[in-house]
């Protein structure tokens, strides 16, 4: 299978910032070893840096995995979550606005918080799954 993958962030005062390309994908039906519920697992590798890339989606959350941080969104809470950059650890709160999941297509928007609420970004994801 290959993925098409397209992102585009949106950050107070700066130039929206766009990346897509097509991977090798590896999709998988899997059960979570804590909770028993099942979701569906995307994983792929960014051709421009060859980092590996893991997207899990669940019924209401969807765990975003580089090598340098993981991102959990959940619909029905803000998240706290470590975010690692080339200058130093940061914490944030992430918040879910939109996740759907159909056969060849799954889209994710949300956005990123500073602990005193101040906006980070807005991040869209598209993953398109061609046979």
């Amino acid at each position: 299978m290959i993925i098409k993958f397209s992102s585009t962030i949106k950050s107070p005062g700066i130039e929206d910032q766009k990346l897509s390309f097509s991977s090798k994908l590896e999709r998988e039906k899997e059960i979570s070893f804590d909770t028993q519920e099942e979701f569906t697992s995307y994983t792929f590798t960014n051709p421009e840096n060859k980092g590996i890339l893991r997207i899990e989606i669940y019924k209401n959350k969807a765990l975003l995995i580089t090598e340098m941080s993981t991102i959990l969104l959940d619909k029905n809470k803000k998240q706290t979550i470590e975010y690692n950059t080339p200058h130093g650890q940061m914490f944030l709160e992430s918040s879910l606005q939109l996740l759907s999941e159909e056969e060849n297509q799954v889209d994710i928007h949300y956005t990123l918080h500073t602990l005193k609420n101040e906006l980070v970004g807005q991040y869209f994801v598209r993953l398109e799954i061609e046979n």
